[in-house]
């Protein structure tokens, strides 16, 4: 019997909290009718551009990694994408998504390692650059509600030989 009407009670709350959810998700305020959304805002964006040596000769081989600094105590904060700039030194990420153009201009940045040793005519020191030191072009508009639109990011790379 205790066993019956504990699963009754709790088919009870869960019916009620339920609706209570979706109850709360309207308009009624008088405002316009904008329909409520789940989730998180949206923005994409890639990046892309030409790593070069200080004499502007393209470099192959670049490894291009895109990381999120997640928070201050974090030192080496993991990988979002990675790639290899080609024969005339241009490199382009996939798409890439985060919850605000804020949060790439503050949170993301993009090392350049040389990770083929002199294969590309000699050694370079790594790179770090903030994606807001680079241009910024929007590709894609927002809807207006969640999506923040599409953002394709570029610069030009110089490196800079191994410091002996």
């Amino acid at each position: 019997m205790r066993i019956k009407f504990i699963k009754w009670y709790n088919m009870l709350l869960t019916t009620i909290i339920s609706m209570l959810g979706f109850g709360s998700c309207n308009n009624n305020d008088g405002s316009e009718d904008i329909p409520c959304e789940y989730g998180c805002p949206i923005t994409e964006f890639k990046i892309g551009g030409t790593v070069t040596d200080t004499k502007g000769t393209p470099l192959e081989g670049i490894q291009v990694s895109v990381v999120m600094q997640p928070s201050p105590d974090v030192t080496d904060p993991p990988s979002l994408q990675t790639t290899t700039t080609l024969a005339d030194g241009t490199f382009m990420t996939g798409k890439m998504d985060v919850t605000s153009l804020t949060e790439v201009s503050t949170k993301v940045k993009v090392k350049f390692d040389d990770i083929d040793g002199t294969a590309n005519g000699g050694q370079f020191d790594s790179k770090t650059v903030s994606v807001a030191e680079l241009k910024r072009k929007q590709t894609k508009n927002a809807d207006g509600k969640w999506y923040q639109g599409e953002y394709e990011y570029s610069g030009d790379i110089s490196l800079s030989p191994l410091s002996e």
